[in-house]
């Protein structure tokens, strides 16, 4: 399909895909997700049909720092703003790219820290 949720504000409606990724305790992997040219496409098609904005949420928990991340994206800026990879682009949250982001007006970012439902959040 390509869209998991439609928002609609002050009559604008987004096609929104939404993307999670867990790091789990002790997590040695590298802090970056790929958004790939085939979830954008699906997306770009979806959104396209119903002229809505395509949007990107990449939620990301990392239970080493008990956060959850939350990054939302148009495709437009997707293209211009995340480094391409094979395969798409990344989005990088390590200590410095996290701050670039935070601090991109074309970026929406949430973190929850420190938040728990009941004791299973992170395992």
């Amino acid at each position: 399909m390509g869209a998991d949720l439609i928002a609609e504000k002050d009559e604008q409606r987004d096609a929104i895909s939404v993307k999670s990724r867990l790091f789990r305790e002790g997590s040695d992997e590298s802090r970056m997700v790929p958004i790939y040219y085939s979830d954008i496409k699906k997306l770009e098609t979806f959104s396209s049909q119903f002229n809505m904005m395509p949007l990107f949420a990449q939620v990301v928990s990392i239970a080493d720092e008990r956060t959850i991340h939350l990054f939302i994206i148009s495709v437009e800026n997707i293209k211009r703003i995340l480094p391409e990879i094979k395969n798409g682009h990344s989005l990088r949250f390590g200590p410095k790219p996290i701050h670039e982001s935070i601090n991109n007006d074309r970026v929406d970012y949430s973190v929850w820290e420190n938040e728990t439902i009941g004791n299973r959040d992170f395992a």
